[in-house]
Order: structure tokens, then C-alpha cells, then sequence
């Protein structure tokens, strides 16, 4: 046998890049599984902020506007989309946005919402699962993820000047 042999290098290349291609065919789809799933939640959750800041700016808007503390017309993902506060790509194929308020009901003659209510419609069980596990919703149904935030309101310096029958500046 001769010390050295042609073609013996390029076998152990043809080896090592055979074992390697396969190594990395079998881990790949797991690794941009995972990616996949941590970019759509980074993105979620910056769909959710956005339309939680949205409402608050929306909100405020509507008091000047209307120089109420009662919404003379009710919060919607459209509104917010319509006022250009949200962008309308935030309803993507894989999610869909609904955005409500919840109402003070200490008053019984007019009430002001006090939280916002988000809420995230995921159709595909696995994705809303690998969601829930990678954000904190506030509570979860079959197919949604709810988000709830208060309002970031101070009413304190305008209880002096409002009429407190109806919810509005005098």
C-alpha cells in the first residue's frame, strides 16, 4: 500500500459534508420553526402596544373634541384605523384585532370606560398557543387572546368642573 493514496482526502470531505448536510437538514426546520414563532410574537405584541396607545391617544381626542368623559361613539380597531392611529396592516392572515372599552359602572348616570379591551382572534390552535406561551394575556377563550390595560387618565383636576350628571365639562 502505498503512504499516499489519491482521492482519500476528498472522501473524508465528501464525508464530513455529507454528515453535515444532514445534520443540517434534520435541525433546520425546528430552528425557523422557532425563529418563525418568535418573530410572529415580537409582532404581536407590538400590534397589541400599538393598538393599546392608539386608543389612549384616541380617547383623549375624543374628550377635547366632545369635552366629555363619555364616549359619544364606541372604540373600534376601524376607528382607530380610520383616524390613522393603527396601521391597517396590523390585521394580518394570521390574527385579527378587535379593540372595545370597559365602562366604570359606579355612576349610574353616565360612565367612562376605564379599561381597554384588546382582543387577538388566532384561528390556528398551535399559533395561539405558542403566542399564549410567548406574551401574558390577560385571559384566554378557544380562539383569542384578551389583552386588558387601563386608561391612563387624570379626571381629578376636571371633577370641579364637570357637570355630574352628565360626564361633561360645564
Amino acid at each position: 500500500m502505498k503512504p499516499f493514496q489519491r482521492g482519500a482526502s476528498t472522501l473524508d470531505l465528501l464525508i464530513a459534508f455529507g454528515f453535515s448536510m444532514t445534520l443540517f437538514l434534520l435541525l433546520f426546520p425546528s430552528i425557523y420553526l422557532t425563529l418563525e414563532r418568535a418573530t410572529k410574537a415580537q409582532s404581536l405584541k407590538n400590534g397589541v402596544a400599538q393598538v393599546t396607545q392608539a386608543s389612549d391617544i384616541w380617547y383623549g381626542k375624543e374628550i377635547m373634541r366632545t369635552r366629555c368623559l363619555t364616549l359619544q361613539q364606541p372604540l373600534t380597531i376601524h376607528t382607530l384605523m380610520n383616524e390613522k392611529l393603527v396601521d391597517r396592516q396590523i390585521q394580518t392572515l394570521d390574527w385579527s384585532f378587535t379593540v372595545t372599552t370597559v365602562d366604570s359602572t359606579n355612576n349610574p348616570l353616565w360612565q367612562r370606560p376605564l379599561r381597554i379591551v384588546t382582543t387577538v382572534t388566532i384561528p390556528d390552535e398551535s399559533l395561539r398557543i405558542a403566542m399564549q406561551q410567548a406574551l401574558s394575556p390577560t385571559k384566554t377563550t378557544d380562539s383569542t387572546l384578551i389583552f386588558e390595560t387601563a386608561i391612563q387618565s387624570d379626571i381629578n383636576n376636571t371633577l370641579a368642573i364637570m357637570d355630574r350628571s352628565t360626564g361633561c365639562l360645564q
